[in-house]
């Protein structure tokens, strides 16, 4: 049977950070293993930032729901927000054989994501955009 976390929160840093605490918490009272629960949030870290950042452009409260889902053999992250349409897997690989000097800020984030995750998707349901990691455990 599946153990879920399951929260909605106002799309700030701040809250963010608070939400980033209680997976975590919620991932090691799940005896999940910490290399798969560092994927999970730094996969909440980096995309629900972007969505922050980018995707927030007035001034009307933006909301982001985020269910986290241990599975036997893996943990499902999903990631549902009312910002402007935006598929961070769209975003062009970067150039990793440059420099950090030589590289222009931005897109490693979500570069990582789709590396260390087992399973990334998006997709635009609605004014929602959803996303789906998942990474195994064993």
């Amino acid at each position: 049977m599946d153990k879920i976390y399951h929260h909605r929160f106002a799309a700030t840093i701040e809250a963010l950070c608070e939400t980033m605490r209680e997976v975590e918490k919620f991932l090691q009272a799940e005896s999940v293993p910490e290399s798969v629960s560092f994927v999970i949030t730094l996969s909440l870290e980096e995309i629900v930032s972007n969505t922050i950042k980018y995707g927030c452009k007035n001034s009307r409260q933006y909301l982001i729901e985020i269910r986290v889902a241990v599975r036997p053999g893996e943990v499902a992250l999903e990631i549902v927000d009312d910002a402007q349409a935006f598929n961070p897997l769209s975003v062009s690989e970067p150039d990793t054989t440059l420099s950090p000097e030589e590289r222009p800020i931005g897109g490693l984030g979500i570069h990582l994501v789709k590396t260390l995750a087992d399973q990334c998707s998006y997709e635009r349901i609605g004014n929602k955009n959803r996303m789906y990691i998942t990474k195994k455990t064993g």
